[in-house]
């Protein structure tokens, strides 16, 4: 089997979408399946087959391009590589000229649903344009083979709105990589914290992380007490105005792998104040590395915790109820730490083999039926496997 991967982003460690297509291919470099990839970003030291589409900066997202259209040049050199299947992970310009590859093509193209974009709109007050999205994002995933997303709750919603070809797929994590072995005791010190509980946020420094009720959580806090301190690891658009804004916190910047594990398991508590997640890839890292969470209680993310047996689950967009569960863990540390045991019990089960082994197996099933002329499993049929997998 030979793919073609159209991804808006291949730089290695970017964020948590691209730390899954990674993965991904990681996989398919151990099983032998040859890829292409078509991206206007790349790492310096790629070592991937690929084809590099010119780009303009998005305006909103300074680290994210758009890609300019070239359908022809690629469609050439796809028709030289032979893929038997496209591969799409974003809706953007780029995902949406592979779909129109692969017709012209005459193979299967599947899609992955990373980013729930219709909830990201009220944040930038933009709401009017929702249905707008909506239509856009039906058309786009109708037209696709298979449309793998990594939460039933966000199925279920996909399907609401139209979209019957969805296929549930979790997401996992590395557990030699995210552990709670990797906590380091200088960590504390070297940030001039040793005497403090560490809350932990890793993620985009973007609106639609819900930053400005974390923001609010942390002022309740602070005219509290003095026994904690918040650190964000992440960047972005907003980070010197989060920066400026949240008093009681260190911002580490963005962070690499090795970087980003000692921080969580050098850590205390994980705050996710996020309502637009799919999944919550930094929630299972978190969880992996024995940090126990604090997840706003919403579709995707929040499908992860358990309440109070391995996470506390916040009511959604509230401040008052994140401060109450933060605080809850930072007054209680014989619950916080048997929180902590399960959370890592947790990750423990979302292994990155099983899972890519079955994103593979479909993949290869949605070719041989397309040479067949036979059609998918029905969506409901997909969802009754998914529940009772």
């Amino acid at each position: 089997m030979k793919i073609a991967i159209f991804a808006g982003t291949l730089k290695q460690n970017q964020d948590g979408v691209t730390r899954v297509l990674f993965k991904q291919m990681e996989f398919f470099e151990r099983m032998q399946v040859e890829f292409i990839c078509v991206s206007p970003s790349f790492d310096e030291d790629s070592r991937c087959e690929k084809f590099v589409v010119p780009s303009i900066a998005f305006p909103l997202y300074p680290d994210y391009n758009l890609s300019l259209p070239l359908q022809k040049k690629i469609l050439r050199r796809l028709k030289e590589y032979q893929p038997d299947v496209v591969y799409v992970n974003s809706p953007c310009t780029l995902g949406y000229m592979g779909i129109k590859i692969s017709k012209k093509l005459g193979i299967p193209v599947v899609a992955t649903y990373h980013t729930h974009f219709p909830t990201y709109l009220r944040y930038y007050k933009l709401n009017m344009f929702e249905g707008l999205v909506w239509k856009y994002i039906w058309h786009f995933y109708n037209q696709c083979d298979a449309v793998f997303v990594p939460s039933l709750s966000v199925v279920r919603n996909l399907q609401e709105k139209g979209i019957n070809n969805c296929v549930f797929l979790s997401h996992g994590v590395d557990t030699n990589v995210f552990s709670p072995d990797k906590a380091d005791k200088n960590w504390k010190r070297k940030l001039n914290l040793e005497n403090k509980k560490v809350v932990l946020f890793v993620g985009r420094i973007v609106k639609e992380k819900n930053l400005d009720v974390l923001a609010e959580a942390i002022q309740i806090l602070n005219q509290k007490r003095d026994d904690f301190h918040l650190v964000v690891a992440g960047s972005g658009p907003y980070l010197e105005e989060y920066r400026a804004r949240i008093k009681n916190s260190t911002f580490l910047g963005h962070l690499y792998t090795e970087e980003l594990a000692v921080t969580y398991a050098s850590s205390d508590i994980f705050v996710f104040p996020s309502v637009t997640e799919t999944f919550g890839n930094v929630i299972l890292e978190a969880m992996a590395s024995g940090l126990p969470p604090v997840v706003a209680k919403s579709f995707g993310a929040s499908e992860l915790i358990n309440d109070f047996q391995n996470g506390l689950l916040a009511v959604e967009n509230s401040a008052v109820s994140l401060a109450e569960k933060i605080e809850f863990l930072l007054d209680n540390d014989l619950f916080r730490r048997r929180l902590a045991e399960n959370a890592y019990s947790t990750g423990l089960e979302f292994s990155w083999n099983s899972i890519l082994n079955k994103f593979n197996e479909k993949l290869f099933e949605i070719v041989e039926m397309r040479k067949s002329g036979k059609i998918l499993t029905k969506e409901k049929e997909i969802l009754a496997l998914a529940e009772n997998a």
